[in-house]
C-alpha cells in the first residue's frame, strides 16, 4: 500500500504544481499554445488566476482569441468563469461568464461555441455582428443574456437580454446612450423597453414585438429626432410591403425630422393611433392620425405649416382636414378615400393665393395609365381664390392672374382614363395671356358633355375688342382630337397668328370667326390642322382663308361666307 500512498502524494504534488505554475505568465503561455494547437482557435492568455477564497471563480486576463477563418475575434482585459463544480458532469457547469473591456466580433457564418452558461455578462465591450443584410455595432456595451445558449446559427441563442451602450449602429442608423431589454427566441423578438438618443433627439418605446415578419409597436415616442434615408418614398413604400403586418398602437412625434432621396419632412409633430398595414395595405378598423409639419418637400415642390386630421373607419380613410401653405398660398381640403372600392372623393377643397406652374408635360398626363389602386376620383366642391396659374410651354404658353372660380361634381376618372367626364366649372381672372396675347378679364367655362366631349369656353377682352373661344375635345379619342371655334369683334387680326393661323398677311381691326380641327397629341400638330377663317373689316371689306394640313390659302370672293362676326353681333 506504500506505493499507492506515494502515487496519491505524487498526484497531489503534481496538481498543486500545475495549479501554481499555470498561474504564472509562463504557464498561461503554455496553456495558450496547447489550446491553439488542439482547437479551432488561436488563443493568447496573459494571466490565469484563482483564489481558494473563491473556489468557483477562474479569472483570465489580457485575452485574445480568434478562429482560423479570422471572422470571430475576442480581445478582452478580463474574463471571469463562475463555475458550479457540483454540476460539472451534467454539462451545465458554467454559471456566469463575465467579459470585461475589449472587442468582440461575431461571425455571420456558422460558428460552434465550446460551452454555454446560465448568464453571459458583458462589461464595457465593443461588439460588431452582421447577419444577412443587417449590420450591428455597439461601443461600451454593458449588459447580459440569460440563459446564454449559442447555436451554430445564432451566437446569442434564445433568452432574456438587457443592455446599455454608449454608441449603437444598425444599418447606418446611429443611436447613442441606448438602453434595451427584452426577450429573443427563434423568429420572435420582444422588446419590453427601449430608449436612446438619435441625432440629439430621444426615442422611447415600450412593447415592440416582431415575429414571422409581423411588427407590433405598442408605444413609441420620437422627440426632436432626425432620421436620414437613402431611399425615395416609393422605395420605402415598397419595403413596407415586405413586412407581412405592421401594427402601430400608439406613436407620438414631437419636432422630428426625416430626409430621403428627393423628399424631406421637417418639424413633424403629432399622434398616430391604431394603424395596421398588411403587406403595405391599410387594414385597420379604427385609426386616428393627427399631424403638424413645419415643412414638407417632395422633388421641387414645397408645402409649409401642414396640418392633417385623418381617421380610418369601415374601409374609408377620412381626411377631415388637410391644410397648409403652398408657395405662399393657402389650401384646405376635406376628402374620403374608400380603400376597397379604390375611389377618392374630394368633398371640399379651397385654394387661395396659390401660384402654380403646370408641369412641362401636363397635357400628356391625361394619357398616362390610371394607377391600379384607383378607379374613381370625384370632386364635389372645389374653390379657387386670388391665384396664379401658368404654363411656360414655349409652343403655347398661357397665364392667368388673380383667378377665382369653382368646380362642382366633376369626375376625373372613368373607364380607367384621366378626363373631365362630368360636372362643371367657372373661372374668372383679372388678366392673362394666351400664347403671348394679352387678355383682360377672361371668363372660362368648363362643360363636360357626358362621355363624348369636353367643352371649354373662353370669353375675354383684347384691347378694345371682344373674343370668344370654344374648344371641344373628344373624350374617347386617344389622339386628342379637337375642334376650336372662335369669333371676335373689333379685334386686331394679328392675334390670329398666335392662335393657329400663322403668317397671315393681315394686321387690321375687324370682326372675325374661324373654326379649326386637329389632333392635340400629334407631332407636329400643324400637320393635322384643318379649318376656315373669315373676317370683315370696319370698312366692310370681307376676306376668307382656309387651312388644310396646316397650309393656309386665300379663298375667292364668291367663296366668302355671307355671315361674319360683325353681322352676328347685330
Amino acid at each position: 500500500m506504500r506505493w499507492l500512498k506515494n502515487l496519491i502524494l505524487t498526484l497531489v504534488v503534481l496538481i498543486i504544481f500545475i495549479y501554481l505554475i499555470i498561474q504564472t505568465q509562463w504557464g498561461a503561455k503554455q496553456l495558450s499554445d496547447i489550446l491553439s494547437k488542439y482547437t479551432l482557435y488561436d488563443v493568447k492568455i496573459g494571466v490565469i488566476s484563482h483564489h481558494l477564497t473563491k473556489p468557483g471563480e477562474i479569472v483570465l486576463q489580457d485575452i485574445a482569441i480568434h478562429n482560423k477563418q479570422n471572422n470571430f475575434k475576442l480581445n478582452a482585459k478580463q474574463i471571469i468563469f463562475e463555475l458550479q463544480w457540483q454540476k460539472i458532469v451534467t454539462g451545465s457547469w458554467l454559471h456566469r461568464l463575465i467579459v470585461t473591456e475589449g472587442e468582440l466580433t461575431l461571425p455571420s457564418s456558422r460558428q460552434t461555441f465550446p460551452f454555454n452558461s446560465k448568464i453571459l455578462q458583458l462589461e464595457n465591450m465593443n461588439v460588431s455582428y452582421r447577419i444577412g443584410n443587417i449590420g450591428l455595432s455597439a461601443s461600451n456595451m454593458t449588459g447580459g443574456i440569460t440563459p446564454w445558449q449559442p447555436t451554430a446559427h445564432n451566437p446569442f441563442g434564445e433568452g432574456n437580454f438587457q443592455f446599455t451602450t454608449d454608441q449603437f449602429e444598425i444599418n447606418n442608423v446611429h443611436l447613442t446612450t441606448l438602453l434595451v431589454k427584452g426577450n429573443y427566441k427563434t423568429n420572435f423578438l420582444f422588446i419590453d423597453e427601449l430608449s436612446a438618443y438619435l441625432n440629439n433627439g430621444v426615442i422611447n418605446a415600450n412593447t415592440i414585438q416582431y415575429t414571422d415578419q409581423a411588427l407590433t409597436l405598442a408605444k413609441l415616442m420620437l422627440t426632436n429626432t432626425g432620421w436620414q434615408f437613402s431611399s425615395s418614398l416609393s422605395q420605402i413604400a415598397h419595403k413596407l410591403q415586405d413586412i407581412k403586418k405592421l401594427n402601430i398602437k400608439e406613436l407620438n412625434l414631437a419636432g422630428t425630422h426625416f430626409e430621403g432621396k428627393n423628399w424631406a419632412i421637417a418639424g413633424l409633430s403629432g399622434k398616430v393611433n391604431n394603424i395596421v398595414l398588411s403587406a403595405g395595405h391599410w387594414n385597420s378598423s379604427n385609426s386616428e392620425i393627427s399631424l403638424n409639419i413645419d415643412e414638407l418637400i417632395y422633388k421641387n415642390q414645397q408645402i409649409s405649416q401642414l396640418m392633417a386630421d385623418i381617421t380610418f373607419t369601415n374601409d374609408i380613410l377620412h381626411f377631415n382636414r388637410l391644410a397648409g401653405y403652398y408657395d405662399k398660398g393657402l389650401f384646405n381640403i376635406e376628402a374620403n378615400w374608400h380603400t376597397k372600392q379604390q375611389s377618392i372623393n374630394i368633398i371640399n377643397a379651397q385654394l387661395a393665393g396659390i401660384r402654380y406652374q403646370l408641369a412641362d408635360d401636363w397635357f400628356n398626363f391625361f394619357q398616362t395609365p390610371v394607377p391600379n389602386w384607383l378607379t374613381s376620383l370625384h370632386i364635389t366642391n372645389f374653390k379657387l381664390t386670388n391665384s396664379l396659374l401658368m404654363d411656360v410651354n414655349v409652343n403655347f404658353p398661357f397665364e392667368l392672374t388673380n383667378v377665382n372660380g369653382y368646380l362642382t361634381n366633376m369626375d376625373l376618372i372613368k373607364q380607367k382614363k384621366w378626363r373631365l367626364w362630368q360636372g362643371k366649372g367657372n373661372f374668372t381672372a383679372s388678366s392673362g395671356t394666351l400664347n403671348r396675347i394679352t387678355l383682360r378679364q377672361p371668363y372660362i367655362q368648363i362643360l363636360p358633355n357626358s362621355d363624348l366631349s369636353l367643352k371649354v369656353e373662353l370669353n375675354t377682352n383684347i384691347e378694345n375688342g371682344l373674343v370668344k373661344l370654344t374648344t371641344n375635345i373628344q373624350q374617347q379619342a386617344n389622339d386628342g382630337a379637337f375642334s376650336l371655334s372662335s369669333n371676335g369683334i373689333n379685334v386686331d387680326l394679328a392675334i390670329l397668328n398666335q392662335w393657329g393661323w400663322k403668317n397671315l398677311p393681315i394686321q387690321t381691326l375687324a370682326d372675325f370667326n374661324f373654326i379649326l380641327t386637329g389632333k392635340l397629341l400629334a407631332k407636329p400638330i400643324t400637320q393635322t390642322l384643318t379649318g376656315e377663317l373669315s373676317y370683315q373689316t370696319l370698312s366692310g371689306e370681307k376676306k376668307a382663308y382656309s387651312m388644310i394640313k396646316g397650309e393656309i390659302t386665300a379663298q375667292s370672293d364668291n367663296q366668302i361666307p355671307l355671315t361674319t362676326a360683325n353681322e352676328e353681333k347685330s
